[in-house]
């Protein structure tokens, strides 16, 4: 549920982009598709994986979601917000590692 906001932002630069609503489907479906098949994946092949590891794949999976988010909402909250909108979202990464720990 937390990725949908993502998603529809995804899709809104895909119509801009000329995309068709059937391309853009089909997009997403391999999207899901693969989703699903990595998981899988991830379940059968990672199950006995050190806890260390564990810990490094998620904090690189961690920084993929915080650049997506960055590179696809920040420009147009920037352009809505002016400059607060950086520290704003700087504060909250903050907030949400001290409350992780």
């Amino acid at each position: 549920m937390s990725n949908i906001p993502e998603g529809l932002s995804s899709t809104v630069g895909l119509q801009r982009n000329k995309y068709s609503r059937s391309r853009i489907i089909l997009l997403w479906l391999g999207v899901l598709i693969i989703s699903a098949l990595a998981a899988l994946g991830g379940y059968l092949f990672l199950e006995q994986l050190p806890d260390e590891m564990a810990a490094a794949i998620g904090a690189f999976a961690g920084g993929g979601i915080i650049a997506m988010i960055c590179s696809t909402m920040m420009p147009e909250a920037f352009e809505e917000g002016g400059p607060v909108v950086g520290f704003i979202a700087s504060m909250g990464l903050l907030v949400s590692l001290l409350l992780d720990l």
